[in-house]
């Protein structure tokens, strides 16, 4: 049997009209960060005992950060056992709040919760602890983080933990705190069956504490290769969910999320890599292959071949530039979309032609083949972008 960990929360009171009050807790050891703004502070509404608990997590889109599941689900146990301690329902997504404020406060902006999603594939507290909060509103001041979703982690590999969390002797400081010079401990097959190492998670080396959960480990490019999990007291055997085993669930929420927002999603949720291409094409640039195209775009073409250029993907007209809308009947692209401008009179009957060929399934080339006729998208190569210890949850539930 796995060793028994603990599942930490730390002070949590009842709800009240005001933004969460300017308590702060740090990471063991580690020192007041006013860089990692895409890192945020969390907190959960629990209705059922009217109390609040704060956890970290991670900006990754606009209007979607990355967390732990336990900060937002309800749990059958303050002690993680592999195979027997189950996550419960989540919260509604407007029990939920967030600041990137590296001290927060009364004064700082806070942005409200709209939905949460979570694995659908199982609800063990190993290997299922992670969860992503859609925001009301999207947050446009602050550079999201790249979850590093296409490279596993290596055993030994460097990386800096941010979060909110208490220190080793439960003191509160600033705000969110960072500590660097960390190494990962073993992998699953590499930790042992005492401490309960699910195959999607790694463990750190330490200085995670109560409050920290949700928070990430960075690599050495400041990509999020895991997030806390749960740990053992005091502030040790940090184990963290690892980002890459959950590439499908996290691309795809992203995509949904960017179009309810508006926005073009970020290059890696069309692409599945975490690495910009860096030779692409611009949209509006020139192609004869849509693998030319950057991520979130394809090759299209309406009427005459040497006219193909890189089109932006969309669901909606409010993903694309001024003076397009969005032409939908394109099932081969995520959204089902491309950013078209409005035809004039003189090609009006070559795009209702175009529209045409794409609603009856005629407008995709085979990959890297050359297409011709009206609206065809000149091979759709834009990536695999259809890829189809103790919880530290600052604020114990009591």
């Amino acid at each position: 049997m796995a060793a028994t960990l603990a599942v930490g929360c730390g002070s949590g009171g009842p709800l009240s009209g005001e933004a969460p009050g300017t308590a702060k807790e740090p990471i063991a050891g580690g020192t007041f960060d006013t860089s990692d703004d895409a890192v945020f502070e969390e907190f959960t509404h629990w209705m059922t005992t009217n109390n609040v608990s704060s956890c970290t997590a991670n900006l990754i889109a606009p209007n979607v950060l990355l967390t732990a599941r336990h900060c937002i689900a309800s749990a059958n146990t303050e002690d993680v056992v592999c195979g027997q301690s189950m996550f419960g329902d989540p919260v509604a997504g407007n029990e939920t709040i967030v600041t990137g404020d590296a001290s927060p406060g009364q004064g700082s902006t806070f942005y409200h919760g709209m939905d949460v999603r979570v694995p659908t594939t199982g609800n063990d507290m190993c290997g299922y602890d992670v969860a992503l909060i859609i925001l009301q509103n999207s947050v446009t001041s602050i550079t999201p983080l790249v979850p590093r979703i296409d490279v596993p982690v290596q055993s030994g590999e460097q990386y800096v933990a941010v979060g909110y969390g208490v220190d080793a002797t439960g003191a509160q400081n600033q705000g969110r705190m960072m500590l660097g010079d960390l190494a990962v401990h073993c992998l699953s097959d590499e930790c042992g069956t005492p401490f309960g190492v699910a195959s999607t998670e790694f463990m750190g080396q330490a200085g995670i504490c109560s409050g920290d959960s949700g928070g990430p480990a960075l690599d050495s490019e400041g990509k999020i290769i895991g997030i806390v999990s749960r740990g053992s007291n005091p502030c040790a055997t940090p184990i963290y969910s690892e980002v890459a085993p959950w590439r499908d669930f996290i691309t795809q929420t992203v995509l949904e999320a960017a179009q309810d927002g508006g926005y073009r999603a970020p290059f890696w949720a069309y692409s599945g890599s975490s690495d910009p291409p860096s030779d692409a094409q611009a949209v509006g640039d020139a192609c004869t292959d849509s693998s030319q195209c950057a991520p979130g775009s394809v090759c299209y073409f309406d009427g005459d071949p040497s006219k193909a250029a890189c089109t932006a993907i969309c669901g909606t007209s409010a993903q694309c530039a001024a003076g397009q809308t969005c032409s939908l009947g394109f099932d081969q692209v995520p959204g089902g979309g491309l950013c078209l401008s409005p035809p004039s009179s003189s090609t009006g009957n070559a795009a209702a032609s175009a529209k045409g060929s794409a609603d009856q399934g005629c407008a995709v080339s085979p990959l890297g083949s050359s297409s011709s006729g009206f609206g065809r998208l000149a091979a759709l190569g834009f990536g695999a972008v259809l890829l189809g210890l103790r919880r530290r949850r600052s604020a114990r539930r009591a």
